[in-house]
């Protein structure tokens, strides 16, 4: 997958949540540009992935954690790892090499120019 430029949110711009029925996701369309928004809660940037097609967007990302405690007479140790991945067919058609991205407090924002056809 490509590497994305960080986008700089303006911040008189808001992604409204899309007529999709899914919490944590919005698709709008902010003037030339698609813009879709992800929350992703406990992931870290590094483990976020995506690709822009011309009609679709691939969301995937992976997290874990591990904790240890040990007290007197006591040892615990928990391991989790969970997987995402999700495929967004857009309304319109975009030009996939020009998206940019920016991954903040938990929020994946793709900002997706359209094409001029």
């Amino acid at each position: 997958m490509n590497k994305i430029p960080i986008l700089k949110k303006r911040p008189e711009e808001k992604v409204k949540p899309s007529s999709r029925k899914e919490l944590g996701f919005g698709l709008a369309r902010v003037g030339n540009n698609l813009v879709a928004e992800y929350r992703l809660p406990g992931v870290d940037d590094k483990d976020v992935h995506f690709e822009v097609g011309k009609y679709s967007l691939k969301i995937k990302a992976a997290s874990s954690r591990e904790a240890k405690v040990e007290k007197k007479g006591f040892y615990s140790h928990s391991f989790s790892k969970s997987a995402f991945y999700k495929e967004i067919p857009l309304p319109l058609p975009v030009e996939s090499e020009k998206a940019r991205s920016e991954f903040k407090h938990g929020v994946l924002r793709i900002e997706m120019p359209l094409t001029n056809k």
